[in-house]
């Protein structure tokens, strides 16, 4: 695969597993040094994906490219900007960022908040809207002060989700934190644009990654695509997710901020056919 990226450094939150650890293998194979991020190393493990997050480095490695692995709970600022700091001991710089991290997990880290609408419990209220929308927010923030400094511009990739797009009922929570993830995009888009560093959205629709798989009984209708073999009737892959993110951190999109592009297989044009 051609080295798009060769010499660039990427952090990739969230990258133990799923979306996050597809989209920074992709990154390697496309010629970055990554930077490995989960909250623990062990937290591929919470769904049966790997042991540890130290996999997921050890497969940017072989692919010939230099792979660190750093944790943190990025709902702390602190700790984002320790993990950031971690990271520039091993690096000169970070000129690719990719918000991964977040997900609709109650405050227990294993499964859905019950009830998860309007009434949805306090703790699994914060917990959700930190993960998403906080975590986001501070890793940026930690990020973006080196991007200022070295002059060099950079891109930044934040994960959201069609929750963040469309009202629903259910995932209500969820639902805000991601929509606060995209109108956070297209700020940081605004406010960063005269230095050369770029801010875009990527909001994914069904993705068949492991937790996302744990509480597929939750998700209307999301079982019926799961045998589907026709290119855009079925459930996304974490690859395709990542083959967005790479448009978003190369040359192909260098004229290209404060987007949010769905990665969904048109399912939103189907206004009738409910939610997945």
């Amino acid at each position: 695969m051609h080295q798009k990226l060769d010499g660039k450094v990427a952090l990739v939150t969230g990258a133990g597993r799923g979306i996050g650890r597809a989209i920074a293998v992709r990154l390697g194979m496309i010629g970055a040094d990554v930077i490995v991020h989960d909250l623990h190393r062990e937290s591929s493990n919470d769904f049966g994906e790997a042991m540890t997050i130290d996999e997921v480095s050890e497969a940017i490695g072989e692919l010939g490219r230099k792979s660190i692995t750093v944790t943190g709970d990025l709902t702390d600022s602190g700790a984002a900007n320790s993990m950031v700091d971690d990271a520039l001991r091993t690096f000169p710089r970070i000129d690719i960022l990719v918000n991964n991290a977040g997900g609709d997990i109650a405050a227990d880290g294993r499964g859905k908040a019950v009830p998860n609408d309007m009434f949805v419990p306090e703790a699994d209220l914060h917990a959700i809207l930190n993960r998403n929308l906080l975590s986001t927010v501070h890793t940026s923030r930690a990020v973006v002060r080196h991007m200022l400094d070295g002059g060099k511009g950079g891109r930044i990739v934040n994960i959201a989700s069609l929750a963040g797009l469309a009202a629903t009922t259910t995932e209500m929570t969820y639902g805000i934190a991601k929509a606060g993830v995209i109108h956070y995009s297209r700020c940081l888009a605004t406010q960063l644009r005269g230095h050369g560093i770029t801010v875009n959205a990527v909001a994914p629709g069904g993705i068949k990654s492991a937790r996302w798989m744990a509480t597929i009984d939750s998700r209307g209708g999301a079982k019926e695509l799961l045998g589907e073999a026709r290119p855009l009737l079925r459930l996304g892959t974490p690859e395709d997710v990542a083959a967005v993110v790479e448009f978003f951190v190369t040359d192909l999109s260098e004229y290209v901020t404060g987007e949010v592009l769905r990665v969904d297989g048109g399912f939103q044009t189907n206004a009738a056919s409910g939610g997945i």
